[in-house]
């Protein structure tokens, strides 16, 4: 019937949990097969309609190249040896970011348009012993966006994680809300995110694995007032997440996206400072009655990328105080 699922060695099962223990010693993925590609059926129906069939003699089964989390301990939460792009990686939420990815292990490559940002960004990692890369680039540059991918790819010789944290802004009635603006916005948010979504999609398809995160926001899953291009593209980075983790998932590229609250940063102080009543409004709306920190999403990013995430794909991860919990 549609599948069959073949091991080459004895099986040890944990609570559900199936760890295939190669002859050697080695821990290996199950090898599976879908004959004829025939997606799962519907659900309520028995997959294969019989039990699942053991064959040694099929030499013929592809590796699984979805790695899956077998053991539980501090592991599951480390990127030790793995590679991570930041786009946006000067920034606040971007560079906390990437002082979380060196502490839990990771090697980061910073790419930001300002290019001062990221120096000054790579020598405060390398200060605190982290190893990073430079690279200054403008996310609606697709030539730019190839290279930082193989520049990263040329210094590392891998990809596992993609950050795309580049994007911005600008508040502003609809009926007064010029083309050039809205344009703008969606070509950052949206068109450089796809890019950079689309060449490190490639490398990390060829490799078998990788763990991609957008920054999306909860106004890509509420609608309030004054900022229509930020809310539109938001929403989405949101469907684009979702699309691209359903057309990956047999790949072993994962695709999530968090969607933060309204988190403290040089910006949004300034927008704060701007209109003081809508924000104070805004913030009151927060079950927690406050806004969050960049370093409040670092610990959510790093379990979307870590093993221990190693079977959510396509999930849009709120961290807001509870906001859209309402």
């Amino acid at each position: 019937m549609p599948w069959r699922c073949r091991f080459s060695a004895p099986l040890t099962v944990y609570a559900g949990v199936t760890q295939h223990k190669a002859r050697s010693g080695s821990v290996s993925a199950v090898e599976l097969e879908y004959r004829n590609r025939t997606p799962f059926p519907p659900r309520g129906t028995n997959v294969g309609g019989g039990p699942v069939t053991h064959d040694e003699g099929d030499e013929d089964m592809a590796h699984d190249r979805h790695p899956a989390a077998t053991s539980v301990g501090p592991d599951l939460f480390r990127l030790d040896g793995r590679t991570a792009i930041i786009t946006g990686g000067a920034g606040a939420l971007g560079s906390a970011i990437a002082r979380g990815f060196i502490a839990a292990g990771a090697r980061v490559a910073i790419a930001d348009r300002d290019a001062a940002g990221v120096e000054a960004t790579v020598s405060r990692l390398a200060l605190a012993g982290g190893e990073a890369l430079a690279l200054p680039v403008d996310v609606t540059n697709e030539a730019a966006v190839e290279q930082q991918i193989g520049a990263t790819l040329d210094r590392w010789g891998r990809l596992d994680i993609l950050i795309n944290a580049a994007g911005f802004g600008s508040r502003g009635a609809a009926v007064d809300y010029d083309r050039e603006r809205f344009q703008a916005i969606f070509e950052v948010n949206v068109t450089g995110m796809f890019l950079c979504c689309r060449i490190a999609g490639r490398a990390m398809i060829e490799a078998g694995s990788g763990a991609i995160v957008n920054i999306a926001s909860i106004a890509g899953l509420i609608g309030y007032s004054g900022n229509p291009a930020y809310i539109a593209s938001k929403g989405a980075v949101v469907q684009l997440t979702r699309a691209l983790a359903v057309e990956w998932a047999t790949t072993g590229v994962r695709v999530n996206a968090i969607a933060p609250g309204v988190i403290q940063a040089p910006g949004v102080a300034a927008q704060v400072a701007r209109e003081p009543a809508f924000y104070d409004a805004f913030r009151a709306k927060h079950p927690m009655d406050r806004f969050g920190t960049p370093e409040e999403i670092v610990g959510p990013m790093i379990f979307l990328c870590a093993p221990a995430a190693s079977f959510v794909t396509g999930h849009i991860l709120a961290v807001d105080g509870g906001y859209v919990a309402q």
